[in-house]
């Protein structure tokens, strides 16, 4: 079961025009808050956003990757404690980004990883900063990524297996 998830999710970023429901939206919010967190912190908070207008001016802040933040039905911000984790809420961040996109793929929702960590805006400064004084977040949180998601309008092509032999090492590299 898992396997088969893995396998089949992909980044999604075309979607369609039908809701993400709430029940749905409470599914990918529980599923990030149940991520394991180094040393059990619970370092991890989100934003949930459906406002198209701020969807839109995400979308808008870097110059490429994440265009499509635009059309999403909803986007989750995943941010890391950094007064609370201040070692390790990149990684919690990370581990809670994907449980959203995995459990959006169990919905059948269409998922992707919008990074803004260490990027840059159209103008050059910290795209993390726009982010920031777009949504009000605190300076003591991270604003890593925001997680687009919607209904699916788009059928990706077949995921490349990657062979084993050539990526994973036994007891040195």
């Amino acid at each position: 079961m898992f396997r088969d998830l893995i396998r089949k999710r992909r980044s999604i970023r075309a979607y369609g025009m039908t809701p993400v429901s709430d029940e749905e939206e409470r599914l990918l919010v529980e599923a990030a808050l149940l991520a394991p967190t180094a040393k059990n912190r619970a370092s991890v908070e989100l934003i949930t956003i459906r406002d198209k207008a701020k969807l839109a001016e995400l979308a808008d802040i870097k110059a490429q990757g994440g265009v499509f933040l635009k059309d999403a039905d909803l986007g989750i911000l995943v941010l890391g404690n950094t007064a609370l984790a201040p070692d390790q809420f990149i990684q919690d961040t990370a581990i809670a980004a994907t449980y959203i996109l995995l459990q959006a793929e169990d919905l059948n929702l269409g998922a992707c990883w919008v990074n803004f960590r260490g990027l840059k805006d159209k103008d050059g400064a910290p795209a993390e900063a726009a982010v920031r004084r777009t949504l009000g977040v605190p300076d003591d949180y991270s604003a890593e990524c925001v997680i687009a998601v919607g209904e699916k309008n788009q059928i990706p092509g077949e995921k490349r297996g990657r062979q084993v032999s050539d990526f994973v090492h036994s007891e040195s590299f």
